[in-house]
Parts: C-alpha cells; structure tokens; sequence
C-alpha cells in the first residue's frame, strides 16, 4: 500500500511539474517528420532494476495542419532500451485496453494535436531483471497521421535518445 502511496505520489508531483512548465528548457528532439518531432526525457539518467520510473514524452507539431497521435493497444509511445553489443529490449508497457477499436471511445484511439501545439503525456518505464546491467540508450516511438481517416498512411516518429545506466 505504502509503494502504492509513493508511486501516486511521484506521479503526481512529475505532472504537477510538467504543467508548470517546469520541464528541462534545452529540450532534445527527435527527428523532424513532415514538421512533427517527438521527445523524450527521465528525471535522471539511472534506473535501478525493478524499479518503475516515468518518462515524459511530448510531440511537437510545427505543421500548419493538425495530426492525430495513434494510441495502439492503450499505448502512447513504444519504450526500447539497446547497448553497444547489439541488445535491444523492447520495455513497452502492457497493453491497456483489450476491447476492439470499435468499442472504444474515437478519442482513446488517437490524440488531436493543433498546427502549433506541443502535446506532452507520461509512460511509465519499469527495466526488468532480464535485462543486465550497463550503459544503454533509451529511445521512444509513436505513429501519427494527417488526418483522422486511420485507413491512410501513417508517419513514424522517432524520439532523441536517451543515455542510460542500468544498475542492480
């Protein structure tokens, strides 16, 4: 109950931060997509093994033109850590909604970002103990599209990268 207590806790105080435009100033963007670029950032650059950290994501749209940012399987952003030898560990949290997509609300399947806005959310990020301890780099992926007719093409962002330490 207590770990429950000081997970909301974190949680909270990381939103609260955000919201006040608290975040890192120099910030970091992945590459440019059709004028859309996505983020990425952690409070800090350790994570302990089986520990649960939040990563703040946030997609910038420089476009004239709206986008609609897909949720897959109630997943924001796909989460993959890799190292120098060639590992590469996806660590996308577990799928949220289980119903198909026409049960679920046109809302919960995208996010609507305005020509212009910055749409910045948080995915929680738990490194597993099958994962060995070293020097990774964490990078995040979401796609989006032009328009919300999801039958088109979609475009892939790519988030900046990320150095990690994994430790026990």
């Amino acid at each position: 109950m207590l770990r429950n207590t000081i997970a909301t806790i974190f949680i909270v105080a990381e939103l609260a931060s955000i919201a006040n435009g608290q975040q890192n100033p120099s910030v970091d963007w992945g590459l440019d997509q059709s004028n859309v670029q996505m983020s990425i950032s952690l409070k800090t650059n350790t994570i302990v093994i089986g520990s649960k950290t939040l990563v703040s994501c946030s997609i910038r749209n420089k476009a004239t033109n709206s986008i609609y940012a897909v949720v897959s399987d109630g997943n924001t952003a796909d989460l993959v850590v890799s190292n120098k030898t060639g590992s590469v560990y996806d660590l996308t949290p577990p799928k949220k909604i289980t119903a198909h997509a026409i049960f679920v609300e046109p809302g919960d399947l995208y996010h609507f970002v305005a020509a212009g806005e910055t749409f910045t959310w948080i995915v929680p990020l738990t490194i597993s103990s099958n994962i060995e301890p070293g020097e990774y780099e964490l990078q995040a992926e979401r796609g989006f599209f032009a328009t919300p007719d999801f039958r088109k093409h979609g475009i892939k962002l790519t988030s900046n990268t990320l150095e990690i330490k994994i430790t026990k």
